[in-house]
């Protein structure tokens, strides 16, 4: 990991758990996520009522609506998170990252590319990492634990290359 006074160079490999935070972040933070966690606790509130006078048919339906969302697509997107790190190439060897005041380089077995700050849709930090979307859908995974030398200057340089509002940055973590 290197560090200049206007750019920071650092390796990450995004594995299975990063992957999956990211997914669960993303889905849940969603108007589709949201939606469905309030759906599967008002299943549940209304299983937990009738539990003793429904049938048992409209009792297992409700049963399923509550777990939809609270279990059953968490461990869908499990799976998906470990079959896109086994299947997909860009998992399989660490990304070289350049950030300067031009933008984000990202490098892998020999091929490049630059996404000017312009181009970045937004970037988010969590506790685990930062998210730098591409799209409304695609978002670099860069783990914290990763970077941990280069996290402020990562923080540094987006808030003083991207526009208000396009960044969700923590203070400190």
């Amino acid at each position: 990991m290197g560090e200049g006074m206007n750019e920071i160079k650092f390796d990450t490999q995004v594995g299975w758990k990063d992957l999956y935070h990211f997914l669960m972040r993303h889905f849940y933070t969603s108007f589709s996520g949201i939606f469905g966690i309030v759906l599967s606790l008002a299943a549940l509130v209304v299983l937990i009522l009738n539990i003793n006078k429904g049938e048992p048919f409209q009792l297992l339906i409700l049963f399923v609506m509550a777990s939809l969302f609270t279990v059953l697509q968490p461990l869908q997107m499990l799976q998906k998170a470990g079959n896109q790190i086994k299947r997909n190439p860009v998992f399989q060897n660490p990304l070289h990252y350049v950030v300067n005041k031009k933008g984000i380089s990202v490098s892998q077995n020999g091929e490049s590319s630059t996404i000017e700050w312009k181009e970045v849709r937004k970037i988010v930090e969590t506790k685990k990492a930062f998210f730098v979307y591409m799209s409304t859908l695609n978002a670099n995974v860069i783990p914290k634990e990763q970077i941990n030398d280069a996290k402020d200057s990562f923080r540094k340089l987006v808030k003083e290359n991207m526009e208000k509002g396009t960044y969700k940055l923590n203070q400190t973590r």
